[in-house]
């Protein structure tokens, strides 16, 4: 940060936040000042927002974020309950591992191999150990968080880079189950497989669940393995059932199936953005709120559109009985 008027309006905006603690460093260079500020994470997103503004117009200037493993003395609790809403993780710390987790890689393809030929077999032999150790290894949370965050901050490349990764996930997992259908003799008297050609209302009780737990684990960082798993639960083993329903020429369950792993990625997202707009998961600039209110509204007509439409035709053609 260089010296000089901006400088003075930051240092305003930083002594004038509930900050813990900062101190001002000087630096070899006669240009350039370090400013160093401990915060809660609930009173940084803030400061950090103000801190846009106020050098918005700036060249020379950066905010690193970083955590503080421990302190001693131990850091005091926020006491403004008002301020506290849980939301421990900072925007910009969500848009990072969303980038991150929402691209398409070699070890990407592997997990999803993986926990597909894994589900598939546990599938098949009415395993439902194996079956949860295929959710367990799946990489699906990243991507639909991904997709649920750039719809709260209007992010067009972030939306399309977690479509592609989740379509690609879940069209592989539909593809690797047909293949790995031909190396295995069809049990259609297990269980695990003949429960995913059965579609409810149940199913989407069990979707709107599962995004609204992931969504308070991302802004949270509580139980992020676990909500992962009940994620898993709902997409994965109901794509690898669709794909081993093809193989042996059951269209109709395969159908089911297929419907079933759709209702759940709507439901998961359709809470998911909800519970992110309430939480105001929000772009920082005025000009993007439009954008992003708008993305908000059409993504949660649009799924809720489907899911009403969905949770018809479960309904009226009694998908939930026995094929």
């Amino acid at each position: 940060m260089t010296v000089g008027e901006p400088f003075d309006l930051a240092m305003k905006a930083i002594k004038n936040a509930p900050v813990l603690d900062y101190y001002v460093q000087e630096t070899r260079q006669e240009d350039r000042i370090i400013a160093t500020v401990f915060a809660h994470n609930g009173d940084s997103q803030l400061l950090i927002d103000n801190l846009q503004t106020i050098l918005r117009d700036e060249r020379d200037w950066r905010v690193i974020l970083s955590d503080v493993i421990a302190s001693t003395p131990a850091l005091p609790d926020r006491t403004d309950a008002s301020l506290d809403r849980g939301d421990d993780v900072l925007r910009e710390q969500l848009y990072k591992d969303a980038q991150a987790e929402s691209r398409i890689s070699g070890d990407y393809f592997l997990l999803i191999a993986l926990s597909t030929i894994v589900a598939a077999i546990g599938l098949n032999s009415d395993s439902a150990a194996a079956v949860i150790g295929s959710m367990v290894i799946a990489p699906l949370l990243g991507p639909v968080m991904g997709l649920v965050l750039g719809t709260a901050l209007g992010d067009d490349r972030l939306i399309v880079r977690a479509f592609v990764c989740i379509a690609v996930g879940l069209v592989l997992c539909l593809g690797l189950s047909f293949v790995a259908a031909q190396f295995l003799s069809i049990n259609m008297d297990s269980h695990e497989l003949t429960q995913r050609g059965r579609v409810g209302l149940d199913g989407i009780a069990l979707a709107i669940a599962a995004g609204v737990a992931a969504a308070v684990s991302r802004l949270t960082g509580i139980g992020a393995g676990l909500v992962g798993v009940m994620v898993a639960a709902a997409l994965l083993p109901s794509g690898a059932a669709a794909g081993l329903f093809a193989a042996v020429d059951r269209w109709d369950l395969a159908a089911r199936a297929a419907l079933l792993m759709l209702l759940n990625v709507f439901g998961l997202l359709l809470s998911a953005v909800i519970v992110f707009r309430a939480r105001k998961i929000t772009p920082h600039r005025d000009f993007q709120q439009h954008t992003a209110r708008r993305a908000v509204w059409v993504s949660a007509v649009g799924l809720g559109i489907l899911i009403l439409g969905a949770s018809w035709l479960i309904v009226y053609l009694d998908l939930g009985g026995a094929a």
